[in-house]
Order: C-alpha cells, then sequence, then structure tokens
C-alpha cells in the first residue's frame, strides 16, 4: 500500500527540515523504495532517504543523524540509514550497487532541490547477476529460517522483510529498460508468467504483511515457510537460465 498522506507529508517534512539544515551544500533530497512506492507497510517499512551534498562533511553527516534521530522521535517513523553521497558516486556506482541504484530509480520522489535520481546509469548484465545474488540470498534467510525456527512471531517478522527484498529482484528483471514500475500485485503476477514459475505464496505474504490475511501459526506457517522456499529455488533457477 502507498503510505498515508499523512506519513507522506510527515516524510516532506522531514525533507524540508534536512535540506534547510544543510544549507549551500544541499543539493537535493529524496524518499526512494517502499516510502515512494506501493509496498509500504507502517510496521514493517523503514524510511529511505537519499541526500545528495557537494561535498559529504563530517559535521554534515553527524547534523543528518541528529535531524533524523529528533524526527523519528517526533513522528514515530522508522528511518533507514540514509544514502549521502556527492553526485560523483552516482556516476560510477552503477555497476556496484546495481540492485540499490536500479530501485531507487523506479521509485523515488523528490523532495527538496534537483533531482539527481535520474542520472543513474546502471549496466544490464551487473543488474542481472545482482538480482540471481539477491534471489540466492533470500532463498538462504528461508533456509535459515527452517534451521532455526524461532518463535512464530519472530518467523513473521522476518518473512514480513522478504516481501521488499522480492519486489526489488522482480522490478529489477523486470523493469530495468522501461524504468517502469507496475503494482502490487501485478509484479509478482508478470514475473510468474515471465518466469515460468508460481508465486503464489509470495503474493499471499505481501497480503499478510499489509494486514489483509492472516497469518498461519505453528506447523502451518512451517508448511507456509516450506512453500515459500520451492518458490525461491525456482525463481533462482529461472534467473539463472536467463529466463528473466
Amino acid at each position: 500500500m502507498q503510505p498515508r498522506p499523512e506519513t507522506s507529508r510527515q516524510i516532506d517534512e522531514v525533507g524540508a527540515s534536512l535540506f534547510q539544515g544543510l544549507g549551500t551544500n544541499a543539493i537535493s533530497v529524496a524518499v526512494y523504495g517502499s516510502a515512494a512506492g506501493d509496498d509500504f507497510a507502517p510496521r514493517h517499512s523503514d524510511v529511505n532517504l537519499f541526500i545528495g551534498l557537494h561535498r559529504v562533511r563530517f559535521a554534515d553527516l553527524r547534523l543528518i543523524g541528529t535531524i533524523l534521530q529528533r524526527e523519528s522521535e517526533r513522528l514515530g517513523l522508522r528511518f533507514a540509514t540514509p544514502l549521502v553521497v556527492q553526485p560523483d558516486f552516482l556516476d560510477t556506482a552503477g555497476d556496484s550497487f546495481p540492485i540499490e541504484l536500479t530501485d531507487m530509480r523506479l521509485r523515488h520522489r523528490l523532495l527538496q532541490g534537483e533531482d539527481l535520481v535520474p542520472r543513474l546509469l546502471v549496466p544490464a548484465e551487473a543488474l542481472r547477476t545482482a538480482a540471481e545474488r539477491e534471489a540466492r540470498t533470500t532463498l538462504l534467510r528461508l533456509h535459515s529460517l527452517a534451521i532455526h525456527r524461532p518463535p512464530d512471531f519472530d518467523v513473521r517478522e522476518a518473512l514480513a522483510q522478504l516481501v521488499s527484498a522480492v519486489v526489488v529482484i522482480c522490478s529489477a528483471r523486470l523493469d530495468a529498460p522501461t524504468m517502469s514500475l507496475p503494482r502490487q500485485p501485478d509484479l509478482l503476477r508478470r514475473m510468474s508468467e515471465q518466469a515460468g514459475v508460481k508465486l503464489d505464496h509470495f503474493q499471499r505474504l505481501h497480503e499478510m504483511r499489509e494486514d489483509r490475511l492472516a497469518w498461519p501459526e505453528d506447523l502451518d506457517l512451517d508448511r507456509f515457510v516450506d512453500a515459500l522456499i520451492e518458490e525461491m529455488e525456482a525463481l533462482v533457477r529461472a534467473i539463472d537460465a536467463h529466463r528473466v
């Protein structure tokens, strides 16, 4: 789901506070990821900010941390560590952080200043390799849940965090050429059709994360994790075979 209008307004306020506090050194402040898309879940999602500076200085990094801590306590929002860089970082980082930067380009909203994100260039092969690595990492995280089997609550929290990873994987493989991102659940459906794999349980997981579907418990939760593992294994094979 998209952030509530009140949440979007609060994020706008934080962007303005950062831009004003950083003064002439600030070039751009933007929000990206789920808070700029349609898969934001208030109980599970962090707010990701991009801050472009003419020069990254220690004093400004400390100022950013102070402002975000203050605004987090005031507004009750969770801010991930922001991406704070100079423009030349974006010009040369596409092959190092292809998934992260593609996600930023697909899902971002300018809050203040100049929009630096469209200048991002990500090599297609670097993006495919990174998407496969992310898919394999997600599979291993599911394996870890099965091995250690924490209490139901912790399993649910861990699975809720996996939704964002799967969204990023799908968007990286399907939408990099066009730089357009369909809404959920269309993204998972398109990936399922193009890769020739079923992602029904990941679709259910998305609905659970948004509190539109009840979570399974006990043995039913174990069976659900088992089904997610099977779907992720199939997705890994599809990416590895270049079907997507």
